[in-house]
């Protein structure tokens, strides 16, 4: 995932946000490269896309280990956002 200043975001939505639409960003991006690959493969045909289907269902397992690591550094990121507002809310002093 591209990384920017995540101090920049002024609330934890924003930031849910942000990874939201990153998400999505890599979703639309390995859907074009998946559409590339498939329109230079020979004998590419329904049966072959309905054996690839049958796999990735079967193999789901993995591919939800992903999601569900991705929802955790979200999740992280916006504690951590979270925290951040709530130290600067109470006006620390440059020594804290």
């Amino acid at each position: 995932m591209e990384e920017q200043n995540i101090d920049t975001y002024t609330s934890p939505m924003n930031l849910v946000c942000y990874h939201k639409q990153e998400l999505e960003r890599q979703l639309k991006q390995i859907q074009i490269d998946l559409n590339e690959k498939v329109n230079h493969m020979s004998g590419y045909n329904l049966k072959v896309e309905q054996l690839l289907q049958d796999y990735i269902t079967e193999n789901l397992h993995e591919f939800q280990k992903e999601i569900e690591h991705e929802i955790k550094l979200i999740t992280y990121d916006y504690q951590i956002e979270a925290i951040k507002q709530e130290f600067h809310r109470q006006n620390p002093t440059e020594y804290q």
